[in-house]
């Protein structure tokens, strides 16, 4: 007889002993979903007074044994939501061509107010406030570094879908730069330049000296653009060596939640900004969004079709919600119109109301250039300020804290897993190069992940990756074609201010979520 079969039969016959004895039990009170009601045996208390007490003892172990080796072989994880509304479409799906466009090209509107507002925050660090072609080229940088990060952290980095912009975590720094002597604009005046006799702004500096306002701006940009090369080394260190996961280990929502909401509290600053032109615009845009969002996001939208199989049907789709940004948007812009052709907006350019106008841009779209592709070097050479290195390295440690809780906020939103650590190193390691590069163009800035976009998720209830890949490939075309860029410039400052509003709202309750 071969080693150990004398064992192996024993255990069988001590397994078949044990089912024969399982069987001779009396059935537990079952319910079987495929037969009828009436062929159900239940199991009486008269029938357990009859049943001798120890036999049932014996019985309950042998069943709760055979139970319990079976869960062993075949181990089964439920996950359950529970109040969860599903989405549309989840991280991985792919939306049809027609849709992903219209959603690409929502969450690029939605957070165009972003690298705009942090564009004219540099052009006022920079001393560039009435220089029209340095502040269309620092936007065309911004723009073009949004659309890369955002393409290069959904495709390589944290791989959620999340939009990379310029947010609050780097607008403190640059606006606390203003108030230091080294960034204090001179004055300046229409004059002409002896060198070829044109009519050039002339700026005032040390001693009454005289200066093309160019040639500061130029200075100030490099100094900056040296500064954000150095800092975006340090932020893609943090992430390349590991050390953002290690970070993350030790931080909890008590840490993160009041640091990120204090961050994104400041963006009311800008969203007052852009509503103050016309809040009845902004409070338009705003309710149409929350309407269609909100209050219709148990309807769905009758949409007619034709179909070769079907012919003519009504195809039943929650058009209304997944598109309820852009659709918001649009009203917004049309209803501005509408107020402008009635005469209610003032003509005066230097009043505030003036810019709730939808020809306030003027001819923006037929003046722009068809193609203008930023470039490492266009605003010259670089060199270094400790005033700028100082500041943007307290904005890259804000914005490091920031993105760990935007990576959570947007898992928890998309209904995915929390991101492990190395992909929060792998994260912070792409925002770190995208920050080096945004030095190298003389954006004034880095990217950091945009909590506004976020919040969209959780509105129009669409997680793909795609359409935030698309949003970047958009933000890039929009860069290098200056007529498609400045399509989205023309957009009334209230309509985007109505949307920040709703979209901050949103991600800031979702923060404060990760309290519970």
């Amino acid at each position: 007889m071969p080693a150990g079969a004398g064992e192996e039969d024993f255990t069988a016959n001590a397994n078949v002993n044990e089912m024969q004895s399982l069987n001779d039990c009396p059935e537990e009170e079952s319910f079987l979903d495929d037969k009828d009601t009436s062929s159900q045996v239940l199991l009486t208390s008269d029938s357990l007074e009859r049943t001798d007490v120890s036999d049932n003892i014996a019985c309950e172990n042998g069943r709760n044994s055979h139970k319990a080796a079976k869960d062993e072989e075949e181990p089964v994880v439920e996950i359950e939501f529970e109040g969860i509304t599903p989405l549309h479409y989840r991280i991985s799906d792919v939306p049809p061509p027609h849709l992903l466009v219209l959603f690409g090209f929502q969450q690029a509107l939605l957070s165009i107010s972003s690298p705009l507002s942090v564009s004219i925050v540099v052009a006022e660090v920079v001393c560039a406030q009435n220089d029209d072609l340095i502040k269309a080229q620092v936007l065309s940088a911004s723009m073009f570094m949004c659309g890369v990060a955002t393409f290069l952290m959904n495709t390589f980095g944290v791989r959620l879908p999340i939009f990379q912009g310029p947010t609050a975590a780097y607008l403190i720094p640059l606006l606390a730069m203003t108030s230091t002597p080294e960034f204090q604009c001179p004055e300046t005046y229409e004059g002409t330049n002896p060198a070829d006799n044109t009519s050039v702004l002339l700026a005032v500096v040390a001693n009454g000296t005289t200066v093309p306002a160019r040639e500061l701006i130029l200075t100030k940009i490099s100094q900056l653009s040296g500064s954000l090369v150095l800092v975006g080394v340090i932020h893609f260190i943090l992430g390349l060596t590991g050390l953002v996961g290690i970070i993350v280990r030790y931080i909890g929502p008590v840490t993160l939640v009041p640091t990120i909401v204090l961050v994104g509290l400041f963006i009311y600053k800008v969203v007052v900004k852009f509503s103050e032109p016309s809040w009845l615009v902004a409070s338009v845009t705003c309710i149409i969004n929350l309407t269609l969002s909100l209050f219709l996001s148990k309807r769905q939208t009758p949409i007619p079709l034709w179909t070769p199989s079907r012919g003519f049907h009504i195809y039943w789709f929650p058009f209304h919600q997944v598109f309820s940004v852009l659709l918001s948007l649009l009203a917004g812009w049309a209803f501005s119109a509408i107020l402008t052709v009635c005469g209610a907006f003032t003509d005066d350019p230097t009043s505030k109301g003036y810019l709730a106008r939808t020809d306030a841009k003027g001819n923006i779209v037929a003046e722009a250039p068809f193609f203008d592709v930023p470039y490492p070097g266009k605003f010259g050479g670089y060199s270094f300020s400790i005033a700028g290195f100082l500041s943007f390295l307290i904005a890259t440690m804000l914005s490091v804290l920031d993105s760990i809780g935007d990576y959570g906020a947007c898992a928890r939103t998309a209904q995915a897993i929390r991101p492990p650590r190395f992909a929060f190193n792998r994260g912070i390691a792409v925002e770190g190069i995208v920050s080096l590069f945004s030095g190298f163009l003389g954006c004034c800035h880095a990217t950091v992940s945009y909590g506004g976009n976020i919040g969209a998720i959780g509105i129009t209830r669409v997680a793909s990756r795609r359409v935030f890949q698309l949003c970047g490939i958009i933000y890039i075309c929009s860069a290098t074609c200056g007529k498609l860029g400045a399509l989205f410039l023309s957009i009334p400052i209230p309509v985007l201010g109505g949307s920040s509003l709703i979209m901050m709202g949103l991600f800031t309750g979702m923060v404060l979520s990760y309290l519970e």
